[in-house]
């Protein structure tokens, strides 16, 4: 599948005349929880030629492919897109970063660009958006319990109790994360279920005491945010131009 997967990015390259210089999985297969019917989500950075970023519009800042009989579903976002959502703190990127499954790499492009999310990490913006994804599919999972709307929803809340007690970039795609936090051993318990029927391909799926351990953590997490936000990324803006503009000269 890693054959087709590269040709497929081999084509978008000829087709949207671009540079990938990064493509990871994020999904399911990053965590080693995936099930034989799994997707593959395919997340990648790509660049145009520098005349495309000369133009009065520069047009579409992303590029989406869904392969439905191969199961691939590709998502890239253009350098410059990237790089702003980076200066934002944004934590999908840190994600993507973190893959240890990837698919093209531009090891100068890369190295860089890890140095610079260090810097741009923002322990606050993170958290609260980790927060909030964690509550929206919380609020999913009661309507409809299902294995994915578990882990969607325990993911987030690793992230945020990650951050709560080290402030700094979540770990990604290690499936002893899920236990990390876990203190009682039915709970434990329960989420090696989950890990099981997930990776079974069973989805309907529910537990109480994982619905509990959910709500409680939520609220502590909650507890912890008595303070205004503060957004302490550092501004990286003139960084992040420099590597934008020697990333594009170098296509």
């Amino acid at each position: 599948m890693e054959s087709r997967i590269r040709l497929k990015l081999q084509q978008l390259v000829k087709n949207h005349n671009i540079r990938i210089l990064y493509a990871c999985e994020a999904g399911s297969r990053a965590w080693g929880i995936s099930s034989p019917n799994s997707d593959y989500d395919v997340r990648f950075v790509y660049m145009h030629q520098e005349n495309w970023y000369l133009q009065l519009y520069e047009g579409k800042d992303v590029i989406e492919y869904i392969c439905e009989e191969n199961k691939i579903e590709l998502n890239g976002w253009d350098l410059k897109k990237a790089l702003k959502l980076l200066n934002k703190s944004n934590p999908s990127l840190f994600e993507w970063l973190q893959s240890p499954i990837t698919y093209c790499i531009d090891g100068v492009f890369l190295n860089q660009l890890i140095d610079l999310s260090s810097k741009a990490f923002s322990p606050d913006t993170a958290l609260y958006h980790y927060l909030n994804i964690a509550k929206q599919n919380n609020k999913l999972l009661k309507k409809n319990p299902t294995t994915k709307g578990y882990l969607a929803t325990l993911k987030p809340i690793i992230c945020c109790q990650w951050i709560l007690q080290h402030r700094n970039i979540p770990p990604f795609g290690d499936r002893m994360l899920f236990f990390h936090y876990i203190e009682d051993n039915l709970i434990e318990e329960q989420i090696e279920l989950l890990l099981k029927q997930k990776q079974a391909g069973v989805k309907q799926f529910s537990s109480y005491l994982l619905d509990t351990y959910i709500s409680i953590t939520l609220e502590r997490i909650e507890n912890c945010l008595t303070k205004p936000i503060k957004n302490n990324s550092p501004h990286l803006t003139e960084q992040l131009t420099k590597l934008f503009i020697s990333t594009v000269k170098s296509f």
